[in-house]
């Protein structure tokens, strides 16, 4: 499995629970103790299908639901404990794209609940994309019309993503990761910073060096002269091979 290559899923609480995935990653508090401890908790796309997203709101602090899913306490018992459980509580710039259905007359989670979540992305810069089915109601992806849509954007949306190519970085520490790329590519391939491991060489390169790391093929070079551990210049790291998603899309008739 590729820790680089991570989307989630969910409906209704599943959505919940994908986003809190997804947003959470970077609150200590939230990590816990299982798991493999070496690799990040991060994953790199989001899909939420008409989950809650504010507990804090009064749809969902008077909920006897959510109230019996945290542990009992309402909102004016302990609003720290609603607002640690509230997705939208925890998202910054770095966080993963997200793809967003949800039904406009959604009688279980409303779509207020939607309309929160892209505004607070949109204000964060975070992409996304906003599905909202006028005239739907909760489950909507019940319906087979509704589900193939949701199939086919899911899909563009992980290849977009997910299948990420290659990506380029300097040996300038703040300099910007190129749009389309994986985020921790740059930290797994700098070698000349001592972050990365440089593994078996898979190739010549003139005036640089190829090496392995995972299953990413990566250059790295300084003009004029050899590179090596310590002399590089820039990374650019490529997949070796490209995964299959194992399902055409379908355009669908929407």
């Amino acid at each position: 499995m590729d820790p680089d290559r991570i989307g989630v899923i969910g409906g209704s609480a599943g959505g919940h629970l994908a986003m809190m995935i997804g947003y959470s990653s970077d609150v200590p508090k939230l990590e816990g103790t299982g798991g493999h401890a070496g690799v990040s908790s991060r994953v790199q796309a989001v899909v939420n299908l008409y989950g809650p997203v504010d507990l804090t709101t009064p749809y969902a602090s008077g909920n006897s639901l959510i109230i019996r899913f945290l542990g009992g306490k309402t909102i004016e018992e302990s609003r720290t404990r609603h607002e640690l459980a509230s997705p939208i509580s925890h998202i910054t710039r770095d966080d993963p794209p997200t793809l967003i259905f949800h039904g406009t007359i959604d009688d279980m989670v409303p779509i207020d609940q939607a309309d929160r979540l892209a505004e607070k992305l949109k204000s964060t810069r975070v992409p996304y994309r906003y599905n909202r089915l006028e005239g739907w109601p909760h489950a909507i992806d019940l319906a087979e019309v509704v589900n193939q849509r949701c199939q086919r954007l899911m899909m563009e949306f992980f290849k977009k993503h997910l299948l990420k190519p290659w990506c380029r970085i300097g040996a300038d520490p703040h300099e910007k990761v190129l749009p389309g790329c994986s985020p921790r590519c740059p930290g797994e391939c700098t070698g000349a910073r001592g972050r990365g491991r440089i593994g078996p060489t898979c190739g010549p390169l003139q005036n640089g060096v190829r090496f392995q790391v995972g299953d990413a093929c990566c250059a790295a070079w300084r003009p004029g002269q050899a590179a090596g551990p310590g002399a590089l210049h820039a990374v650019v790291c490529r997949a070796a091979a490209q995964p299959s998603l194992g399902l055409a899309l379908d355009d669908g008739p929407f």
